[in-house]
């Protein structure tokens, strides 16, 4: 019934108004978040906010900043007006701090300050719009950044259609379910409409594996390669995390010259194409280490902690924590899908249980997919499966790093799932190829108009069974 009733609509104009749609429906939802999150209550947000307001008052977009206690005094007092302590379960401070490394909850989980720690690109864009409202108050310029994330996870979704979109371009309502796991993801959605450098983080990571797959489809293309470097030099500017990216671009590359009937007559173009944008990264970084090494030493600081756990790995000097994995794995899935208020509050075990049950049918069929795409090779087009390899590496890739710098040795860590949203378009696009592989061609239409609803019902779930009643009860 479903197929004939889309049936009835031709495929561009049913394409246009299912992206239509799911933008106005992304926007509502992001809306609904941005209102029932009290201020201050997702992760990060008081010291997120003073950086973005120190770089619009000091005018500058170096991360030279220091840190105005005056400021940090009125935003713990906007904490404390809006309950802070009392949604965390901490008794609230007397005297109430007036600086925020003498605030003993933001001292413990590490986040008293952003300064010198976080590359500044995101700080300064957002500090742009605060500049045009100097006089407003706090809470007017947090909603304000809280709206423009919320811009940067709506242009996030529409990528993730896209990218859908250029894998299957025949199966039109594929992309929609996979952009719905997007758009109805509530810890992405979250994050999403937070004052926080990860919105603008997912939407470049996006832009990336949408230009990784284009470039899997269309084949090397020296402009292609160009944008996709400046789109990782960029990344790089917002968060130290997208430096994830790089090893996808590697792999991503190695892919293409394994599987593309191409890539043999072509190597030395190839070769000499990667090494001209490599040598124009290596100089933009030894520019940026002479105009600016404070931003330098934060790329520096983070590979060198990752390099010195994996030679402390080698030598035995640095043990796999397992004692605690099978916490970290509950709590890593878990943040993914959904834990609010400072990661403090999750929904019901039972929703858990369900989203595990079906990730591991979806896994199951990711697999089959995968068996038959290498060994039938009439399965699909050598162009569709490069693109399912990179998606594949990227999702492999983002748990890898995530693990190696958090789930090494024995360490004070509260496990976050957001992280891995530098690869959300590869979870979202397998989690749906994973459930449509396992569906019969003919019911597959039915299969997305479930997965959409489920999708829904659950993010109606957790704003009105969880989150309404905790903030606002």
């Amino acid at each position: 019934m479903l197929d004939y009733v889309f049936a009835m609509i031709p495929s561009k104009k049913n394409q246009l108004i299912i992206l239509i749609l799911l933008i106005i429906i992304t926007v509502i939802n992001g809306i609904i978040y941005i209102i029932i999150i009290p201020p201050w209550q997702s992760p990060d947000e008081p010291t997120h906010f003073e950086y973005v307001q120190l770089i619009a008052d000091s005018k500058k977009i170096s991360g030279s900043v220091t840190p105005n206690f005056f400021l940090q005094e009125q935003i713990i007092s906007s904490m404390d007006h809006y309950h802070f302590w009392k949604y965390l379960g901490w008794p609230r401070p007397k005297p109430l701090p007036v600086k925020f490394e003498d605030t003993p909850f933001l001292r413990l989980v590490r986040a008293h300050t952003q300064i010198g720690i976080k590359p500044p690109l995101y700080y300064f864009i957002s500090s742009l719009l605060l500049r045009i409202c100097p006089q407003n108050s706090i809470i007017f310029k947090l909603y304000l950044l809280r709206s423009f994330s919320l811009l940067l996870t709506i242009v996030t979704v529409i990528l993730i259609y896209l990218t859908a979109r250029l894998i299957f371009p025949e199966d039109i309502y594929f992309p929609l379910a996979a952009a719905a796991f997007a758009a109805f993801l509530p810890e992405f959605i979250l994050i999403g409409t937070s004052v926080s450098l990860d919105p603008m983080a997912n939407l470049m990571s996006s832009l990336f594996i949408y230009l990784m797959i284009k470039l899997q489809l269309r084949g090397l293309r020296f402009h292609l390669l160009a944008v996709i470097v400046l789109v990782l030099i960029v990344s790089a500017f917002v968060t130290y995390k997208c430096l994830t990216l790089v090893p996808i671009f590697i792999l991503g590359i190695c892919v293409y010259l394994s599987f593309s009937p191409e890539a043999p007559r072509k190597w030395v173009r190839i070769v000499l194409t990667i090494t001209c944008l490599l040598f124009v990264c290596v100089i933009g970084y030894s520019f940026l280490v002479w105009s600016n090494p404070r931003i330098a030493q934060i790329f520096i600081f983070k590979a060198s902690d990752l390099h010195s756990k994996f030679l402390s790995l080698l030598s035995g000097d640095l043990h796999l924590a397992t004692y605690y994995y099978p916490w970290f794995h509950n709590e890593v899935f878990k943040s993914f899908w959904i834990k609010f208020g400072w990661a403090m509050y999750s929904v019901n075990p039972v929703y858990y249980l369900i989203l595990k049950v079906v990730s591991i049918i979806s896994l199951i069929g990711v697999l089959i997919f995968l068996i038959k795409m290498l060994i039938i090779k009439s399965c699909v087009s050598s162009a569709v499966r490069r693109s399912i390899l990179t998606l594949i590496i990227s999702g492999a890739i983002a748990v890898i790093v995530y693990y190696w710098y958090w789930g090494l040795g024995a360490r004070q860590v509260t496990a976050q799932g957001r992280h891995l949203f530098v690869s959300l378009p590869a979870w979202a696009i397998l989690f749906v190829l994973g459930l449509r592989e396992l569906s019969p061609e003919k019911y597959r239409v039915t299969l997305y108009f479930l997965l959409l609803i489920c999708f829904i019902l659950f993010d109606i779930v957790s704003i009105f069974g969880y989150m309404i009643p905790v903030f606002h009860s």
